[in-house]
């Protein structure tokens, strides 16, 4: 658990933003990235009364703000069906409703898991991260940046489209030993991979291919590794499967 020897409470994000580039001190948000932390003792920065919560449409954008909950994403009536669809199905095995309660969009994004379904499903609908100094920029760009910056809003675009997502547990609650998400828009399949168990990646190809076919290069070209939970060679084993299922839209969750 993380031990905070100071709780400092900015009265902007530019002073946010300046405390967070000094040694020792960790943003706050809803709290539960702090109890899987160790380390040194580190200064607390509230980051809670600065940024936005709740899910808005803005045309044919949704606007998700940082301090929103993943139970909102869960239960929101908006994303219960067409193709956001997969944004509540990648967070509802995620512990319990009490935890998802606390656990906010910025948090889940910045924390950068890599067993993260949320981010796979975000990467795959080619999510935007507005940062509070960088601008809006894709949330691949962010992820594969030095976590410098505030995230203050997800855009996801409403968009018609086929998605799907899919995932391995042993248990229903579980972090999945391997996790899928797909997305079909203008002709183009864009899929992500997570929990492999390294940060989620993404592959783009035509439409016009072989579901299968695209589901067994997914297998060979994205890197596996080894945990406690599986060995690269399993995962590399089920990707396929998972893959093409997410393509295929059935949202098989096991």
């Amino acid at each position: 658990m993380l031990k905070l020897t100071e709780l400092k409470t900015p009265a902007s994000l530019e002073e946010a933003y300046e405390l967070l580039r000094l040694p020792h001190h960790t943003a706050l948000a809803g709290g539960t990235l702090s109890q899987l932390q160790a380390g040194e003792p580190t200064v607390g920065v509230e980051l809670t009364h600065l940024l936005p919560s709740g899910i808005t449409r803005d045309g044919c954008r949704l606007r998700i703000g940082a301090m929103t909950v993943l139970r909102t994403l869960e239960t929101d009536p908006a994303l219960q069906t067409g193709c956001l669809s997969i944004l509540p199905a990648s967070v509802r095995h995620l512990q319990g409703p009490a935890l998802r309660n606390l656990i906010t969009v910025g948090g889940a994004v910045g924390a950068r898991f890599p067993q993260s379904e949320f981010l796979t499903a975000l990467l795959a609908l080619d999510a935007q991260a507005v940062l509070y100094r960088g601008g809006t920029v894709p949330l691949e760009t962010y992820l594969n940046a030095p976590p410098e910056d505030i995230v203050c809003e997800l855009l996801v675009d409403r968009e018609p489209g086929q998605t799907g997502f899919c995932a391995v547990r042993n248990s229903y609650v579980d972090q999945p030993i391997l996790c899928a998400a797909a997305c079909l828009r203008e002709g183009t399949w864009r899929i992500a991979v997570g929990a492999r168990p390294f940060l989620t990646e993404v592959r783009t190809c035509p439409a016009s291919r072989d579901i299968r076919e695209i589901a067994a290069d997914c297998g060979a070209s994205f890197r596996m590794g080894d945990d406690l939970k599986a060995t690269a060679d399993y995962r590399r084993r089920i990707c396929p499967a998972i893959v093409r299922r997410a393509m295929e839209g059935e949202g098989v969750c096991r």
